[in-house]
Formats: structure tokens, C-alpha cells, sequence
């Protein structure tokens, strides 16, 4: 059966939060439609950053609640896979009896995470706004604590937030934020608004958490493509290898280092019920095309194409044989030469560096790495 698509909340569900229904027991009965009308929300809002290419893995937390008060005044979809979750950093969506905020969100205990924001910060001002300006001009938020601004910022209004960084206690949050009156929080459209939210802020969100410094968007994406196993990786991959074009040459190099680390420990290899399936990314393959800039390493030929140039990738040692699939076992080929060794038994008779020597098909072949 189909999930149930996101047809978005009603103003009276922020009711559910208000501190006067908190004394009357039936308002429990409201929390818990707006508590099911996140997991729809989650399940909508995770579809839509897997057709993106984020491998985040949402979760409904459980409600926030007032402690002083004990009153619960919201509830929220955390992406994070770091546990506590709730005394982290997070890319969170949530909704209050106030409205909606979608964004970073970095609770004050998490010292070494508001550390990394106030580095990041202090020495990139100028890319912090920028991501910052990529945001809704309408809703964008950054504050910490008591401090709050809703609108345009400057580098002495982020002078201010580290100063709090250092001092205040409570949440730092960057993002957007609809209040219970616009229409963006009512309405179906409300998940790729939050999704593209995470999209911008993604690079940033790696960097407060340590796990990446901040680079190409198109990169980040790139990577993270292989860390999942999901049914739909193979799918993903293509997908993503489309992208490769866009990158720099630094890039091109970066990417490939990484999948190789990647591919050097992990199995390529998935089971079916009856066969076995080699999988091969094809974002290293479009990234060793780029390098060799569709040239063939024998003869160095190439063939045009209405949409530019045409190569082959090939696996020096079959995945099958054991082979890994990195770049230092991918041959970039021209199609003879790539149906030569398809269809040959080949041998490897040295391999260095700037050379690779192989006997196929009877011939003694040089392969310039």
C-alpha cells in the first residue's frame, strides 16, 4: 500500500501547543493528529531528499517539553546520525504553536560542535553570509538565545551571535521560519521548501558536526552517494554521475581518491535470491572519462557523439576474479580496444605508476596511467 502523500497542517493544529489547552486532558487527543501528521511529513519530507541524493534517515522525536512549566510546546523531525540527537547539531524541521522553523539547529551543550560554528564563522564571514542570503529573504532566522534576526545580517550581527556562542545558554539556529499565519505552513508545498532548506545548508551542517569541511555542494553530493546501501543506490549513482561534468579538475581528483578509499573497504557486491551483482559506480566512471578527457589509454582515440566525446571504462581484474573497483583497476578505453580485452584473457606484466604493460590477444599492450 502506498505511503500517504503530505497534503500539509491546519492552523488549529498549532492549538494543540498552547499553554491553556496543556490543562485539559483532551487536548492530548489534538497533540497526537499533529504527531501523526508528522510522520507523514517525515516520510514525504525523507522521498524527497532521497530523490535529491541525501542519505539522511529522518526521525519524529518525541514532543519537546517545557520542563519549567512541564508543558509540551512542539514537536520536531530531527536529521542527524549522531546520538543524543537532541543535544546536538541537527538538521531539524519543527513545528511549534508559534509556527514552523526548517534548519541547523546546535543545542549549548554540545561544546565542541558550537566551537566548530564559532571557528567557521570567525574566519569565513563572507561564506557564512552567503549561505545564509541563499535562504527565503522572507523567513530566514539566525539567532542563539535571546538573540534573533529575522532579515538581512551582517558580519557585526554574527560578531554578536559568537559573543552569545560563548556566553548564553540554549539553542544556536540557523534557517527559516513561518509563522502559524503564512500559508507555506498549511500547504503540501511546505516539503520542498524544507527539503531545499537542507540542500543549501547541507555543507555547513557537515562542517558543525565535523564530519567534512565545507566545499562544492555538487561534491558533498557526490560523496555521500556510495555511503548507503539502499535499493535504489545503483539508480542514485547514475543519476549523480551526470553531475561529474560540472566539477573542476581538483574536484574530479578529490572525488575519485575518495571512492577508492570507499570501494578499497567495502563490499561491491550485492546478493539476490538467485545471483550475485557486481556494482560499479559510475560517478568514479564519468570522473576517470573527465581525467582522461575520453581518450583512450592505448591509442589515445576517441569517438565524437552528438552530446561531445565517447569512451568506455573497463576493469583491468574482473570484479568477479576479486578485482576492486577503483581507479587503479579502471582502464579508460576506446571500444575496440575495450571489446579486445572483453573478450581475451589478459596478463598483467608490470605496473608502476605512469605505466601499465599487458599482454591480450596475443600483443603486448602499453597503458599510460
Amino acid at each position: 500500500m502506498p505511503r500517504r502523500p503530505f497534503i500539509g497542517f491546519e492552523r488549529n493544529d498549532f492549538s494543540a501547543f498552547d499553554e491553556e489547552k496543556q490543562k485539559d486532558p483532551t487536548s492530548n487527543d489534538e497533540r497526537k493528529i499533529v504527531w501523526k501528521k508528522m510522520r507523514v511529513l517525515q516520510s514525504c519530507l525523507d522521498r524527497e531528499l532521497e530523490r535529491r541524493g541525501f542519505p539522511l534517515g529522518g526521525k519524529v522525536s518525541q514532543y519537546w517539553i517545557n520542563y519549567t512549566k512541564r508543558r509540551v510546546t512542539g514537536l520536531w523531525v530531527a536529521y542527524t546520525d549522531i546520538k543524543p540527537y537532541y543535544i546536538v547539531c541537527q538538521l531539524n524541521c519543527g513545528i511549534y504553536r508559534d509556527g514552523v522553523f526548517a534548519g541547523i539547529e546546535i543545542n549549548q551543550r554540545a561544546r565542541d560542535n558550537l566551537n566548530r560554528v564559532s571557528d567557521f564563522i570567525n574566519n569565513n564571514k563572507d561564506e557564512s553570509l552567503s549561505y545564509f542570503r541563499n535562504l527565503d529573504p522572507r523567513y530566514r532566522r539566525i539567532g542563539y538565545a535571546n538573540w534573533v534576526w529575522e532579515g538581512e545580517v551582517s558580519g557585526a550581527d554574527l560578531d554578536d551571535v559568537l559573543e552569545a556562542l560563548e556566553s548564553e545558554y540554549g539553542w544556536f539556529d540557523l534557517g527559516e521560519w513561518y509563522p502559524k499565519t503564512e500559508d507555506v505552513v498549511v500547504s503540501a508545498g511546505l516539503i520542498t521548501r524544507v527539503a531545499r532548506i537542507f540542500e543549501v545548508l547541507f555543507p555547513l551542517y557537515l562542517v558543525f558536526t565535523g564530519r567534512a569541511p565545507v566545499g562544492s555542494r555538487k561534491i558533498d553530493k557526490l560523496l555521500r552517494a556510495g555511503d548507503i546501501r539502499e535499493k535504489e543506490i545503483t539508480r542514485r549513482e547514475k543519476e549523480l554521475a551526470s553531475e561529474v561534468g560540472t566539477l573542476s579538475e581538483e574536484e574530479i581528483n578529490e572525488i575519485i581518491t575518495s571512492i577508492d578509499k570507499r570501494n578499497e573497504s567495502e563490499d561491491i557486491y550485492r546478493y539476490s535470491r538467485e545471483t550475485k551483482t557486481y556494482r560499479r559506480n559510475p560517478v568514479l566512471s564519468s570522473a576517470l572519462k573527465l581525467r582522461y578527457k575520453d581518450k583512450c589509454q592505448i591509442c589515445d582515440n576517441t569517438f565524437k557523439i552528438d552530446r561531445g566525446f565517447f569512451c568506455d571504462t573497463h576493469h583491468l581484474k574482473p570484479l568477479r576474479a576479486g578485482g576492486t573497483d577503483t581507479s587503479d583497476n579502471i582502464l579508460v578505453l576506446c571500444p575496440n580496444h575495450h571489446r579486445i580485452f572483453d573478450r581475451s584473457r589478459t596478463e598483467i606484466i608490470s605496473k608502476s605508476i605512469s605505466e601499465i604493460i599487458v599482454r591480450t590477444a596475443g600483443q603486448i599492450l602499453n597503458i599510460h596511467s
